[in-house]
């Protein structure tokens, strides 16, 4: 009696296992999808398709648990599996627009980065150039630090972070760029820089008329350059003042003063070695000062300023608003002019300089 009870228990486990349907094998799928749309960032690029995505796998795992806990012959995975295929299929389209839409940020991000680097690079190449460029550095620095920041967080997909960094690198190279505009703008005026030539040209020819010795300083392009009988015979590297790219306007500004000069005393030594005045401010120089204050630009109690020399010290020296040579280039210089020597100083001869092409770029 009791091995029939047990080959009975047998036989009706036998019979059930046998007629036991299989889970769906979309069940497994949409686990594997599940994980698949976490790792691509659904969440954040497909939002509302992705938690759409979840509940419907939710309430698909719910019946599959409700009809696992049937009797195997009772067992139907015929509507679910159907619920599964279509949740697969919606989960496969949330999946394909999230990476698209990734890519989409990646690629921009990395558009914005490739801009800031070459924006920075352009900057750089300026601010080695120019002596006014405390704040074009200062800013130049904070860019180039939230640029590696930004190449951090890239690397570990942090690309909200990585973008807050682009935007905040931007700022800051924006507000170098804004000192480099403001003070190379009128250098790529064509009036002025046509001025300038004027100037250039009068010195060249009155040199040529006389015989007489003349120097031509550009300040954009470091050079100083001696001319005998109106012919160019030696080019000299020139040091200048922390604001030497600006024109002079009053006493204490250090920049250094444009346009035609002469000079009318020599010193065999000073501090700087030997030096040349010349004679600012000339009349130009006054009616300009006279109307800059009448304006308001210059304080009430600030002068003109004057002691503006051609000195020795070194053409990588800063001056405070003065044209600075090696001491050998001082010595050929200073033997070769004299008292009422003509003295032009020009902020630019060349539109095509390569400081200004840099800005076309920027």
């Amino acid at each position: 009696m009791k091995l029939r009870k047990i080959l009975f228990v047998f036989l009706i486990l036998t019979f059930v296992s046998c007629k036991t349907p299989p889970v769906p094998p979309e069940a497994r799928q949409a686990e594997l999808l599940d994980d698949d749309l976490r790792r691509a960032g659904a969440s954040v690029y497909a939002a509302d398709g992705f938690f759409d995505y979840q509940r419907g796998h939710r309430a698909a795992k719910d019946k599959l648990i409700r009809e696992g806990s049937k009797l195997g012959w009772f067992r139907d995975y015929d509507k679910i599996r159907a619920d599964y295929e279509s949740l697969l299929a919606r989960g496969k389209s949330i999946l394909q627009l999230a990476r698209s839409r990734k890519e989409a940020r990646i690629g921009a991000l990395e558009r914005q980065m490739s801009d800031l680097r070459l924006g920075i690079r352009l900057v750089k190449d300026i601010s080695a150039s120019i002596n006014e460029s405390q704040d074009v550095r200062k800013n130049l620095t904070k860019a180039e630090v939230c640029y590696r920041e930004a190449e951090l967080y890239v690397g570990r997909e942090k690309y909200t972070e990585a973008e807050q960094r682009v935007n905040t690198a931007r700022s800051h190279l924006a507000r170098s760029e804004s000192v480099v505009y403001s003070l190379l703008e009128r250098y790529r005026d064509s009036d002025q820089v046509v001025r300038w030539r004027r100037w250039v040209m009068e010195t060249i020819a009155h040199s040529e008329k006389t015989g007489e010795p003349a120097l031509v300083v550009d300040k954009l392009a470091r050079k100083l350059t001696l001319y005998k009988k109106g012919k160019a015979v030696a080019i000299h590297e020139i040091g200048l003042g922390r604001f030497g790219l600006s024109d002079k306007l009053h006493a204490g500004d250090d920049a250094t003063p444009e346009g035609k000069y002469k000079i009318i005393r020599k010193f065999p030594s000073t501090q700087y070695y030997k030096a040349l005045l010349i004679n600012y401010p000339n009349e130009e120089d006054l009616k300009r000062f006279i109307l800059a204050k009448k304006k308001g630009q210059v304080p009430a109690r600030v002068g003109i300023g004057g002691d503006i020399e051609i000195h020795g010290g070194g053409d990588g020296n800063i001056t405070r608003g003065c044209i600075s040579v090696e001491n050998e280039v001082m010595d050929k210089i200073y033997s070769q002019v004299g008292i009422g020597t003509w003295v032009t100083i020009v902020g630019t001869l060349d539109l095509e300089n390569g400081i200004l092409k840099t800005i076309q770029k920027m």
